[in-house]
């Protein structure tokens, strides 16, 4: 009678192993491999934290203080710059950009107009209501100083897709092209 519980104890043990490896932080190394953007969990696991690692050094700093559920990067070809993607919640994502020199990072403000409710139509605008849905991500950097990101909602019934390209230079962001995607 001991020997099919402990068989089960064992079985059980052995299935959820690999569901735990699923929930382990993620590391997005650079590209040049001298830095990389990880995720610590905080809150009972269900919260995380976006921190910028310095690889030689082992310096680190916390980019993203927390708040989200999950995390993201994306790096420029040249490991200068990096996107990192926050879903906060089932219905709410943001981007940030940073801009990586000498080892140290900072944030690099994004250009203003490019929430996607700013391209809704009249329609939309008019009626009386709140956003289900509003995100933005970075989806891959172009080249080395530019970025496509998609900014996107649903309101009273309507979706929208705004895509964007920035360029970056000497740590402003600008606005070089934009282009819809209407969900039909």
């Amino acid at each position: 009678m001991r020997a099919p519980s402990i068989i089960g104890i064992y079985l059980l043990m052995a299935s959820a192993a690999p569901a735990l490896r699923n929930n382990e932080p993620e590391t997005w190394p650079s590209p040049n491999g001298k830095y990389a953007i990880k995720e610590t969990f905080y809150g009972e696991g269900k919260l995380v934290r976006g921190i910028f690692v310095h690889t030689v050094t082992d310096r680190t700093a916390v980019i993203y203080p927390g708040g989200a559920r999950t995390l993201s990067a994306v790096w420029s070809p040249d490991s200068h710059y990096t996107a990192l993607n926050a879903n906060r919640t089932k219905y709410r994502g943001e981007t940030k950009l940073f801009r990586i020199e000498h080892g140290k990072i900072s944030e690099i403000a994004l250009p203003p107009k490019m929430d996607a409710a700013y391209y809704l139509s009249a329609a939309a605008k008019a009626r009386i209501g709140h956003f289900s849905f509003e995100s933005m991500r970075a989806l891959r950097w172009l080249n080395a100083n530019q970025v496509e990101i998609v900014s996107e909602t649903e309101y009273a019934g309507e979706d929208v897709s705004q895509y964007f390209v920035l360029e970056i230079s000497r740590g402003e962001a600008t606005i070089i092209r934009t282009y819809a995607d209407n969900g039909a």
